[in-house]
């Protein structure tokens, strides 16, 4: 049998819920699993509001069974009352979920029928928020994105035999690329020694001073490493180019030469050759950055946060380098893209690499 969720145990043949309010147990009997999950949301959001709701709940709760039609104001209902995940009570973007189903709600009314919802009809409210509201690619996805998951909740629970179909989700040019603070690193290399992550912690200040794909960091070679020159020289997997089959030479910063200078004379007690792997791949699986990741996004209450991610370290160098005024052209060369507009995406051109051009005009024409 499955893990119960915390303060929730099987009596008789339904649920029943415990929690603490005010020092005292409240404990309410529910009959399926899903209506207790659903009653301790509610109660912990009224506690979190300050409401005493041991006052309001006498009496036993449950869920209220009905034949009403589900309409898309009723599946939108059930869906904020749904735990985050399945649902929205809880998460981070709670508010800006029930505003955007309910410009939705607003365009097509709250009382039709989530089986009677067509891809035309999708196609019709992306026109109308296109034309009519002038809203932006984003804004227009994260509504179609709200109304994906009420329809979902809608056909799991029995109120359409399939979810509509939805368009294609719209192409967000501007999007904003999301990069770490520097308190945000810090943060985050805190928590992983705290979480006696040492080699993903060597990982990640690699990643985030070098702006090295993880890719590309864990296929690095004794050989790729050039002290004299102070030079990482990357090559990619097997030495076949990086991603775009490219090759390029990263400069090393301070806290990255020590973490090297460690690796390698581990490596010269080993008696290593260049063609060895410098990081230890069994400390580096996919699994053990994940365990890692995911210990760092509680402590940082990040889970809800989608681009909290290891790559986001990769942003976050060439954002920075764009920041501090460094040329396009040698971020560019320093990231590895093998496209211009790709290293454009993270930055306007900086305010020094436009002012100075009228001084050039300027100069060419003025007597």
């Amino acid at each position: 049998m499955a893990k119960l969720p915390k303060g929730i145990r099987l009596r008789g043949s339904g649920y029943q819920l415990n929690i603490m309010v005010d020092g005292r147990r409240l404990t309410r009997t529910c009959k399926t699993l899903h209506e207790a999950k659903i009653l301790r949301v509610r109660l912990e959001a009224e506690l979190d509001s300050g409401l005493h709701i041991s006052k309001r709940y006498k009496h036993q709760y449950e869920v209220a069974e009905s034949d009403e039609p589900w309409t898309l104001k009723k599946a939108s209902e059930l869906t904020i009352q749904l735990p985050a995940k399945e649902g929205w009570a809880g998460s981070k973007g709670l508010k800006s979920a029930i505003n955007n189903i309910a410009l939705v709600i607003e365009y097509f009314g709250e009382n039709v029928l989530v089986k009677d919802l067509t891809l035309h009809d999708f196609d019709k409210f992306i026109a109308h928020s296109m034309n009519d509201l002038h809203n932006t690619n984003s804004t227009i996805n994260r509504k179609m994105s709200a109304l994906r998951k009420v329809c979902k909740i809608a056909v799991s629970r029995g109120g359409a035999e399939v979810c509509p179909r939805f368009p294609k989700i719209l192409e967000e040019r501007n999007k904003r690329i999301r990069c770490f603070s520097t308190e945000e690193v810090k943060e985050i290399l805190g928590h992983l020694q705290l979480g006696h992550f040492f080699f993903i912690r060597q990982f990640a200040v690699v990643a985030v001073e070098t702006g090295m794909r993880p890719s590309e960091i864990t296929s690095l070679t004794v050989g790729d490493i050039d002290l004299a020159t102070n030079l990482i020289h990357v090559h990619g997997l097997n030495g076949q180019g990086t991603k775009n089959g490219s090759f390029r030479s990263v400069p090393i910063s301070t806290n990255t030469k020590a973490i090297l200078v460690a690796l390698l004379h581990d490596h010269q007690a080993l008696k290593s050759g260049r063609n060895s792997s410098l990081f230890n791949s069994e400390a580096l699986t996919k699994a053990k950055v994940r365990a890692a990741w995911a210990f760092v996004r509680s402590r940082m209450s990040m889970q809800d946060d989608p681009d909290f991610v290891f790559y986001t370290f990769r942003h976050t160098y060439i954002t920075n380098l764009i920041k501090h005024d460094v040329g396009l052209a040698k971020v560019q060369l320093l990231a590895g893209h093998k496209n211009i507009a790709t290293t454009m995406r993270y930055s306007h051109l900086a305010a020094s690499d436009i002012k100075d051009t009228v001084d050039i005009i300027n100069g060419l024409f003025n007597e």
